[in-house]
């Protein structure tokens, strides 16, 4: 969907309606960018806890020690996974509540991984951006061939069964 509205001229025609609109749609823009970045290169291991639906920033134990002051908090998902200690999440599609480990959700997943490759065939360009794609591509191809070693009676039965054509990264022929 993100690669659509683009495609069919509807940022553009945001950004043309005002300053203040063009502004505000930049700034999400960029803030996303920033948000998939930092987790794709560097907060894989952030653990969501009970939730797979949602990436905690910090805890209430971590808030606690800080006393009040946020300048006390992990400031990057990297930072955020390092002070989880021996709380982060086992691998990036995994995550532990409790002594329980569970795969983290494919559907909720399949948007982060996709991130990079829409932006930038939306035209943005940075370092961390293209860090981010090779990460996301490395991490869907290992989906890809663990599904695949399955067999076909059982490929797609867990994690890829939820995901969607909508959160797929772009096809680029070359």
């Amino acid at each position: 969907m993100t690669i659509l509205v683009a495609r069919v001229g509807f940022n553009a025609a945001l950004r043309a309606a005002s300053t203040k609109a063009r502004t505000v749609l930049d700034w999400l823009i960029s803030i996303h960018e920033k948000r998939i970045t930092g987790r794709l290169n560097g907060g894989m291991l952030v653990n969501a806890g009970s939730e797979n639906y949602i990436c905690p920033i910090w805890t209430p134990a971590q808030i606690s020690a800080a006393s009040g002051n946020v300048a006390n908090l992990p400031k990057t998902f990297a930072a955020v996974a390092t002070a989880q200690g021996a709380n982060a999440a086992p691998s990036w599609d995994t995550f532990k509540s409790g002594a329980n480990t569970y795969d983290k959700d494919g559907q909720a997943m399949d948007q982060l991984l996709a991130g990079p490759s829409l932006l930038i065939s939306m035209g943005r360009s940075s370092a961390a951006l293209t860090q981010a794609d090779t990460a996301a591509r490395g991490y869907r191809q290992q989906k890809i061939d663990s599904e695949t070693a399955k067999g076909a009676a059982a490929a797609g039965s867990t994690w890829f069964k939820y995901l969607q054509t909508t959160n797929c990264a772009p096809y680029q022929p070359t």
